[in-house]
């Protein structure tokens, strides 16, 4: 039985340790299966499909049903895959599939010789656009997030309490005025 080591894959590694937790790195550190790889891969295909339905939420029915299908085709590709390796491959063509449909749309070009980088190319809103908006509660919790990066965990949260009581009506604002005064 073919295993990997400990540098193969590394950054999957890393990135599924991010998304999941200890027990995806510590299950594929060291000389990790194709059944185990499977696992952790099928997880993380099910877990973008409940992302789509949870998150996205405008949408027309023919995005769904697309990326649905996507999600299906890769979950038989990994359930078909024999090999460590045609997994991988597998996996990352299928992300890359699935990546481009977030944005609008994936691209045929197969007959085409070379596409450029040119930015026309590169412009999937034919069929649809995308467009991230926030709630005023989720740009107070990206706020507090990036604050916890630059403060300790309760300097934050006393900066909040602060803004809190001072009822001004934005607290991107009343950072933006608050760290000027510092």
């Amino acid at each position: 039985m073919k295993t990997t080591n400990y540098d193969d894959y590394l950054h999957l590694k890393f990135s599924l340790e991010r998304v999941f937790g200890t027990a995806a790195w510590s299950e594929l550190k060291d000389y990790s299966t194709l059944k185990q790889w499977k696992k952790w891969i099928t997880k993380s295909l099910k877990a973008l499909a409940i992302c789509a339905n949870e998150s996205v939420a405008i949408v027309d029915d023919n995005w769904r049903n697309e990326y649905n299908e996507l999600i299906i085709a890769a979950l038989e590709r990994v359930n078909s895959s024999k090999t460590i390796e045609s997994l991988m491959s597998g996996f990352s063509g299928d992300l890359l599939l699935i990546a481009f449909l977030q944005f609008g749309l994936i691209p045929n070009r197969g007959a085409q010789n070379l596409v450029t980088l040119k930015s026309d190319n590169w412009k999937f809103d034919v069929y649809r656009s995308i467009q991230y908006v926030q709630t005023i509660e989720q740009k107070e919790r990206v706020i507090m997030s990036q604050l916890r990066k630059k403060l300790s965990s309760r300097e934050a949260n006393d900066l909040y309490r602060k803004f809190k009581l001072s009822k001004q009506p934005s607290f991107a604002e009343w950072c933006d005025l608050e760290m000027r005064e510092k």
